[in-house]
């Protein structure tokens, strides 16, 4: 089972066509419809909490695009509910599917390139053009996004260096915002000590 919702109707509706599959104007009453047993929750980061409460309350199992939650307390909020209705709750890190990526892990999990004391990554392929952000008023807010390219482009490099490295010890980091009109950070340097 199938469904589609989006407060766009005229795209929730195209979509839902195109595949077959029924449409609703909003997350709850496609929630409520018992239409669905789980749900991919791809909306700005504001919402990704609200939905997934919902969800959660529905007996609906949970997949959010990142950021989980745009601040710590409505990420704690949405756990809690999993985990008091039973229901599983995802995060999408896609990069970590990727081959090259499996292939790094498995080598530093089996020890075959001995112990990893550094790494290094510039991730220069994050950047926005001024049109992204005027694209969504939410975004390069503290509002909408809670956070500049660390809450939206970067947790894919920062969830590899966790998952590969484990957490660090300690962080120094250094973050601006350049070049843009938005109220956000979208420049970060980022040194991870695992002493």
């Amino acid at each position: 089972p199938w469904a589609i919702a989006d407060i766009k109707r005229s795209v929730g509706r195209r979509l839902a066509d195109e595949y077959g599959v029924p449409s609703f104007g909003d997350g709850q009453k496609m929630f409520d419809s018992g239409l669905i047993d789980a749900v991919i929750i791809a909306t700005p980061h504001y919402w990704h909490p609200v939905l997934a409460i919902q969800a959660a309350r529905a007996g609906i199992h949970v997949l959010t695009e990142k950021p989980m939650a745009s601040s710590v307390g409505p990420a704690r909020a949405m756990i809690a509910e999993c985990r008091r209705r039973k229901v599983a709750l995802g995060v999408m890190f896609q990069m970590r599917s990727q081959g090259v990526m499996m292939k790094m892990k498995q080598m530093i999990d089996s020890g075959r390139i001995g112990k990893v004391f550094r790494v290094s990554m510039v991730c220069s392929a994050w950047y926005r053009t001024q049109f992204y952000y005027n694209f969504g008023a939410w975004r390069g807010t503290w509002d909408g996004e809670g956070g500049g390219v660390l809450i939206n482009q970067a947790p894919h490099s920062l969830d590899l260096f966790q998952w590969v490295g484990g957490m660090p010890k300690r962080l120094i980091a250094t973050i601006d915002t350049r070049l843009h009109k938005i109220e956000v950070e979208n420049t970060a340097n980022v040194i991870c000590d695992y002493g």
